[in-house]
């Protein structure tokens, strides 16, 4: 009786602190899914009231109820329409390509929400009239979602996905070295992203949301004022960094210790160790690798799964095979299992896979190298890679991911309760962060305007001293030659 009014105690003040969340997942990858739900999970385990907006209903573990809102409907239209322009994304001509991926992330974010609004059970919650204290939402490029944030008038907290979206760069810089010629590339790059952005994308966006919200604001309202953006990368692996107080990293949150073999799972794949392949491979991989698996007859040392980052807890999985996703790539290095990621996407910034190559451990292998002599030569160089510098700078890289202050996880929720706690912590959101984005756009313009045309200039002067003017002196030279030797011959010969 002593210790029962003080637990209950304790009890009743975790519930007076629960808040009602609305949670909003809708990427339609099982894995990727499961990999974001661990913070539903761990949201639900601290007492808050969850309604959750999915596509894979009643398949994460619960401690206490959750509202669950199903639009698997949308999986299917969804992923054919990303198969369709990813495959023509990638036949693109090299000089196109970059314009061709900023078209398939602006297509695909607007295909997510239009499945979304028009799914029945989504426009139920719309409304519902339902009140919500804080909304958060999974950056799939569908920036029309954030209107939740309006309708509920409550804080947004956005969870950055892979890629991130056109939109959400913005909050993110580069701790790559600045190199002057990449440099510049880049500049351009990120001028040509943010005019597609601005002229194309988000009033598509707009469109979209006022045609089921008349009286919608413009997104960019919404959009610049969001209270906490997650980031699932690391400070200690990983290009991409906060650029303002309200970014957050968190890579690792979804991550749980190894856990042990269930016995009827162990079989000859588990016993001698396999390989395991990401199902989310775009098909033209998934066939050149089952192509690859029955040549070789090594089937049985293969796994296709999309539960990636529950099969490769198993302590004896040796090697993954992926096409890039953070989460599991994040899992593999933590669990110290080396990785081939396939590389798809020439434009895709990706949080893990460039700084890991470039330290030695994951390999990169294209598409188009699957069916040929390289992709076996990888293979065997990283199964057989025990002693070498691989193995050195894997075991590294896992010692990193292990490492904390405070679990990933742990610290995600608490910044959560944090917005929740100030109610939008307003002191977090970038101050003009519109208008300073706008005026940086504007002088990076300039800025660039000019080096071109003084870097024209230059180039100009070098080609008309190096290569024009040789050419003009040259042509001069041979044509007084010739000259002189037609007025010799017209000269007429005087016998002395």
């Amino acid at each position: 009786m002593k210790l029962f009014v003080p637990i209950l105690c304790i009890v009743l003040i975790h519930n007076a602190s629960a808040a009602r969340i609305l949670v909003l997942l809708p990427h339609i990858y099982l894995s990727h899914f499961k990999a974001t739900s661990t913070l539903v999970t761990e949201l639900n385990a601290r007492g808050h009231e969850i309604t959750l907006v999915s596509p894979y209903p009643n398949v994460i573990n619960t401690y206490y109820n959750i509202t669950e809102i199903d639009i698997r409907d949308v999986i299917e239209p969804i992923a054919a329409f990303t198969t369709k322009t990813l495959s023509r994304t990638i036949s693109s001509s090299h000089s196109s390509y970059f314009w061709s991926h900023l078209q398939y992330t602006s297509q695909i974010g607007y295909q997510y929400a239009k499945q979304i609004f028009e799914n029945i059970n989504f426009q139920r919650l719309i409304h519902s009239n339902a009140t919500f204290d804080l909304v958060l939402l999974e950056d799939v490029g569908a920036d029309a979602l954030t209107i939740l944030a309006h309708i509920c008038k409550c804080p947004l907290v956005t969870l950055l996905s892979e890629p991130v979206s056109q939109f959400y760069k913005i909050y993110l810089t580069d701790n790559i070295f600045w190199k002057q010629l990449n440099e510049i590339q880049n500049s351009h790059i990120f001028i040509m992203t943010e005019i597609y952005r601005e002229f194309i994308t988000i009033p598509y966006q707009n469109q979209l949301m006022k045609e089921i919200i008349p009286v919608a604001p413009d997104l960019r309202n919404i959009l610049f004022t969001t209270n906490l953006v997650l980031l699932p990368s690391y400070t200690t692996i990983g290009n991409l960094m906060p650029k303002y107080l309200n970014v957050k990293q968190i890579g690792g949150y979804h991550i749980d210790e190894t856990i042990a073999l269930p016995k009827k799972n162990i079989d000859l794949f588990y016993n001698k160790g396999g390989i395991v392949i990401s199902s989310n491979l775009p098909d033209l991989a998934k066939e050149a690798l089952k192509k690859f698996i029955t040549n070789n007859k090594i089937s049985e040392y293969f796994i296709f799964t999309p539960d990636v980052a529950e099969v490769i807890a198993y302590r004896n999985v040796k090697l993954l095979i992926t096409d890039g996703d953070v989460y599991d790539i994040s899992s593999a290095i933590f669990h110290h299992i080396p990785v081939i990621s396939i590389s798809v996407n020439r434009w895709q910034k990706r949080f893990l896979v460039d700084i890991l190559a470039e330290m030695g451990c994951v390999s990169i292998v294209s598409i188009d190298e699957l069916e040929s002599a390289i992709f076996s030569e990888v293979l065997n160089e990283v199964l057989l890679s025990n002693g070498t510098s691989f193995q050195q700078q894997l075991q590294l890289a896992s010692i990193v991911l292990n490492t904390h202050p405070i679990w990933p996880r742990h610290e995600a929720v608490f910044w959560i309760e944090h917005v929740l706690e100030l109610q939008g912590a307003s002191y977090l959101i970038p101050r003009h962060l519109r208008w300073t984005n706008k005026n940086h756009l504007i002088l990076l313009i300039i800025v660039l305007t000019i080096i071109d045309i003084v870097l024209l200039i230059i180039f100009y002067w070098i080609f008309r001293h190096l290569f024009i003017m040789p050419l003009l002196f040259f042509g001069r030279t041979l044509r007084q030659k010739l000259k002189n030797r037609k007025q010799k011959a017209n000269t007429p010969y005087i016998k002395l």
